[in-house]
């Protein structure tokens, strides 16, 4: 693959709706059996295969450590696949070892930083992006994406600085200005100033032709005019990561010795601004799966090197029910029963100072010797778990019953916890 079609797409992949960027100077040439590598890798970050580039990442760079590019990309593997600690670690070896002085690292890193909300490490990446990068609409559009990242998440400080770099490095974006007066209508500006700004973008919008950001400015300025908040809604289901000290800022020594944290804090918004919280295994994956209608959103985590072992989170709609938890455990059993090698299914309790819960492990009956086909799983365990009030439900399919990975999810699920309201600082 051509090296500019290449960074363009790695850009592409961060960007959120922002243009790609080719990569100003080419890499030297990898040997023909690593380049071989790279590309299959690439190709399935291509796919969205993320967890099929990961061990192949892994494998070119065991080989050619040297590389800033393959960091970035294997960075942006990680991200994609919510390995953030994992993620910021290669993004500053990519860092360290560039020798362009290419923004797009320094770009991509930022956006690691924003899904760990580390808000003024962020910042400090974006300085570096708009002192190496001249597309001053492109830079302007990377600190509107920073503080409208902040406002959803409830954080103030810094949010109107970040959107009048944007009016000062596009003057003419009509979003930079909706964006600002948005900005200082929720952190306590002067309402007339906040108004001004609205107005100005307003104005930019329909002298550009844009009758949706038009729109969007008209009900901004309806809505200061009348005393609403304009804080964005909150996202049932918005996910972010804790990041360790270690990995906020560049390590002053090589980036790869920084060790990862066994358990990392994955923090779920609920309904209200409330945060439930798990402490999940570094080298689990994150995504969001197919929800149903009776859950706020199903978290999925599994890990890439082991195919027959997945687990699903959710939180459940409606008020909870300790003192139900139980008798939906032993309905659950009961169910189960029917598919089931045990003749029968005993309930344990999985009690911790911050949740209480029950569990029930079964075998399926159907299931053939030997190493079940993909797809196919031998064993289920079901978890009803009361937080603080919050129901939910947990389920782990799996092969073994092994106790590095039964005790490891009861432990996962052990550790959730409601750690009070993301309010606005």
């Amino acid at each position: 693959m051509h090296p500019l079609t290449r960074s363009a797409f790695v850009t592409a992949l961060l960007s959120l709706g922002l243009p790609l960027l080719p990569q100003t100077t080419a890499p030297k040439t990898l040997p023909p059996e690593v380049a071989e590598l790279s590309n299959q890798a690439f190709a399935e970050m291509q796919k969205k295969a993320y967890e099929a580039a990961l061990p192949l990442y892994e494998k070119v760079l065991a080989l050619a450590p040297d590389r800033a590019e393959l960091w970035n990309e294997y960075s942006v593997c990680l991200k994609h696949l919510r390995r953030l600690p994992a993620a910021a670690r290669a993004g500053w070896r990519a860092i360290q070892l560039d020798k362009s002085h290419a923004m797009q690292l320094w770009y991509a890193q930022a956006n690691v930083l924003l899904d760990a909300r580390e808000w003024k490490a962020a910042q400090a990446c974006l300085e570096r992006v708009e002192a190496l990068h001249k597309d001053r609409p492109f830079v302007a559009k990377a600190w509107l994406n920073l503080a409208f990242r902040m406002l959803a998440a409830g954080a103030s400080e810094g949010v109107v600085d970040s959107c009048r770099r944007a009016t000062n490095l596009d003057p003419t974006s009509s979003l930079a200005w909706i964006d600002l007066g948005q900005a200082q209508a929720c952190t306590g500006g002067d309402p007339k100033e906040a108004l001004a700004s609205l107005g100005k973008g307003q104005a930019l919008a329909k002298a550009q032709k844009d009758p949706q950001r038009a729109e969007y400015a008209k009900r901004l300025i309806d809505g200061l005019a009348a005393k609403e908040t304009l804080w964005p809604p909150v996202t049932v289901g918005q996910a972010w990561q804790t990041l360790p000290a270690p990995l906020v800022r560049l390590p002053e020594g090589d980036a790869r010795k920084v060790a990862l944290p066994a358990l990392v804090d994955h923090h779920y918004i609920l309904p209200g601004g409330t945060t439930l919280s798990l402490s999940v295994p570094e080298a689990w994956t994150e995504t969001f799966a197919q929800n149903r209608p009776e859950n706020l959103f199903s978290v999925h985590f599994s890990q890439p090197s082991k195919e027959g072992f997945k687990v699903l989170f959710s939180p459940l709609s409606g008020s909870g029910n300790p003192l139900g938890v139980q008798a939906t455990t032993n309905s659950v059993a009961k169910e189960l029963l029917s598919t089931s090698l045990e003749t029968e299914l005993p309930l344990h309790e999985l009690t911790t100072p911050t949740m209480k819960g029950w569990w029930v492990l079964s075998t399926n009956k159907k299931a053939a010797p030997g190493i079940p086909v993909k797809g196919e799983y031998r064993h289920l365990l079901s978890l009803q778990l009361d937080v603080s009030g919050q129901q939910c439900v947990g389920t782990v399919l799996m092969n073994s019953k092994a106790p590095e990975i039964l005790d490891t999810c009861l432990a996962v699920f052990g550790s959730a916890r409601k750690v009070g309201s993301a309010g606005k600082d």
